[in-house]
């Protein structure tokens, strides 16, 4: 066959590979008389040209494989050995492209698309709005990884960061509000090497690395099975040394009340005195304040062997909002009350605006808009912190009955508001319910929100499953509490949006 005819048959291949399937093409392979071999050979030449990534790279030659068992066999007669090593080879140069790992001494950053490098000069708002975000950033994203994977497809952690701080330093209206100030960008482009790893199961580099995290997994399940086996091996034991545990249980104890400077006695004067203080009209919350600090090793403990309802029986000061509230300013050193209300103040219209846009929280939105009618412009910042508090959960697509109910009464052990009447009316009760016990009422829904957190943080407990974005967010950038503890990409992208 001519070389004017193969030349043809590749630039042709480029044309049509872009708007045609590839059973569209067989008709011009049978029209030059192009048998399976001068096929393969031709793709071989052309693959790295007309599809520079890999990944595509591999689609072409998967299809090309089954093009070759449903041509005719005018086309198809070809020796399967020698098919078979072509074929091979375009794995074996895909496979020597993603092996590559010499990443750069002093890494910078790829030019971008025109279209790109212009928003990011004029560091345009598309990048923060909520319609054009995703959008933006995922092609900053793509153009990043498509650097990354000439260079490696398995990046490291320290690769990972170099890239995302290189990235915010340039461009520092990028930056998240946490932490390093590349978290997110850190998350998705890690989540973006993954999804593009995921197809290329024909990549033997590829597979070795996945076999061999597969091992280390199945060896920590393995060894999770054999540490199960030994438990129930050893649970006669365990019984045997109960009271010796005990024992070391009591004198750990006894220390604890000896560094805090209280006994048994002496906690029991200040159990008393604030029970005899509670059952007063209007209790003195310093003296209350002062019980509280003196008892709260031993409360702590007694907590994790006590249901709710005896608990706030023998503290009856926890049933008290204030009280809850300076307890838990007091564990964590800060003003908790101050850092909601202010934080919440500049996100609470945008969270409104967003779950207007989204058409979410409509029943809200409506009585937010009413009670503005009723109530003079100085109240209505309050009543925008307090609907926000509401549509918050839905801006995190989760369920808002894990933190609140109206006109309905909780049937989940974990804290949660009890709204009876209208959400936005001053009028409404407002009850703080655990484990079917009411704790203690509100005044208002932004006192409600760090009660809740309080309650969390001093009986220790887990978030619920349905309203841990909303409370992580809650906790991390209303209360401004830095515990190192992961924050979910989720959290921070509506952080850095509403904050924005």
């Amino acid at each position: 066959m001519s070389t004017e005819v193969i030349q043809w048959t590749i630039q042709d291949v480029a044309n049509w590979l872009t708007a045609n399937s590839f059973q569209e093409f067989i008709p011009i392979f049978q029209e030059n008389e192009i048998d399976g071999d001068t096929f393969v050979n031709l793709t071989e030449t052309m693959i790295s040209k007309i599809f520079p990534k890999m990944k595509d790279q591999v689609k072409f030659i998967r299809l090309r494989q089954s093009l070759k068992t449903e041509m005719p066999s005018k086309t198809t007669h070809t020796n399967h050995e020698t098919s078979f090593g072509i074929s091979h080879g375009s794995i074996a140069t895909i496979s020597q492209n993603i092996a590559q790992t010499v990443w750069p001494a002093y890494y910078q950053l790829p030019k971008f698309p025109l279209a790109i490098q212009k928003k990011l000069d004029e560091e345009s708002s598309d990048f923060c709005s909520s319609t054009g975000r995703s959008k933006w950033r995922s092609k900053i994203i793509q153009t990043l990884f498509d650097q990354m994977s000439s260079y490696t497809w398995y990046p490291t952690s320290e690769q990972y960061n170099r890239v995302c701080s290189a990235l915010v330093t340039k461009y520092q209206f990028l930056r998240d509000r946490t932490g390093k100030g590349y978290e997110s960008w850190h998350e998705i482009l890690k989540n973006k090497f993954k999804k593009e790893r995921s197809p290329l199961v024909d990549i033997e580099e590829i597979n070795k690395v996945r076999s061999r995290f597969g091992k280390a997994k199945n060896q920590m399940i393995s060894q999770s099975t054999q540490q199960t086996c030994i438990t129930k091996n050893v649970t006669n034991k365990e019984t045997e040394d109960l009271s010796v545990v005990q024992d070391m249980h009591q004198k750990r104890q006894r220390s604890e009340e000896s560094e805090s400077g209280e006994d048994a006695h002496s906690i029991g004067i200040h159990v008393e005195k604030m029970r005899t203080e509670c059952m007063k009209r209007t209790p003195n919350i310093r003296l209350l304040q002062d019980c509280m600090a003196r008892t709260r090793n031993e409360r702590t403990d007694y907590m994790k062997y006590h249901s709710t309802k005896e608990t706030l029986s023998r503290y009856p000061a926890l049933k008290i909002p204030a009280i809850l509230v300076l307890e838990f300013e007091s564990i964590l050193d800060a003003n908790i009350e101050k850092n909601i209300l202010n934080n919440l103040a500049l996100v609470a219209q945008k969270v409104i605006d967003e779950c207007h846009r989204r058409e979410v929280g409509v029943d809200i939105c409506a009585e937010l808009a009413e009670a503005k009618k009723t109530h003079i412009d100085l109240a209505h910042k309050g009543l925008s912190m307090a609907a926000a508090v509401l549509l918050l959960p839905l801006l995190f697509k989760e369920s808002p009955r894990s933190l609140y109910l109206i006109n309905e009464e909780p049937r989940t052990p974990n804290p949660v508001l009890y709204i009876k009447g209208r959400a936005l009316v001053e009028e409404s009760l407002l009850e703080i319910l655990m484990e079917g016990e009411k704790v203690c009422e509100v005044d208002d829904l932004t006192m409600a929100l760090t009660v809740l957190m309080a309650i969390h943080f001093i009986f220790n407990i887990e978030y619920a499953a349905k309203m841990k974005n909303t409370l992580k967010f809650v906790e991390k950038f209303l209360m401004c509490h830095n515990a190192e503890t992961k924050i979910p990409p989720t959290v921070i992208k509506m952080a850095n949006f509403l904050f924005d």
